[in-house]
């Protein structure tokens, strides 16, 4: 066994693309999907959290895929039920991590998330997602809405 290791260039994130929420006590959200080659493959997500304040920001999560919330209904506003997996994710007794983030004033982070690990969702269709985190207390940021196809 070895170790092996990537050099891989910074990932650049265009934050054109992106559609922020509404901003809450200086955090905003934005959802985007990520294109990919093969059209069968399930649905991934891009999140970002931005600070669009002039002050620092900082909170705990309990992980990224714990920290966002995520909506994912039909057309027709039916809810998309979770995999056995998102659920097993979800279980307090496995969210004892926490990680702390810190935003300097315009920075941000980006969370790819696989809509189609923690779904229940078909290749090909159409669904309605947003996402929703709180990283105060009291205080709900919400993303845009988007349609993923």
């Amino acid at each position: 066994m070895g170790l092996s290791v990537r050099d891989d260039p910074p990932k650049v994130i265009d934050l054109s693309l992106y559609m922020f929420g509404e901003a809450r006590e200086g955090l905003a959200l934005a959802i985007r999907q990520i294109s990919r080659a093969d059209p069968d493959a399930l649905s991934t997500v891009s999140v970002v959290i931005r600070n669009v304040s002039d002050q620092p920001k900082s909170f705990v999560t309990p992980g990224w895929l714990a920290f966002y919330r995520l909506d994912v209904r039909l057309p027709d506003g039916t809810p998309v039920a979770p995999t056995p997996y998102a659920r097993a994710l979800s279980n307090p007794a496995r969210q004892q991590e926490s990680l702390r983030a810190s935003l300097a004033p315009g920075a941000f982070n980006e969370t790819e998330i696989p809509l189609g690990s923690l779904f229940n969702m078909r290749p090909r269709a159409a669904y309605i997602v947003r996402a929703s985190c709180k990283p105060l207390d009291g205080v709900t940021v919400e993303s845009n809405e988007i349609l993923t196809a």
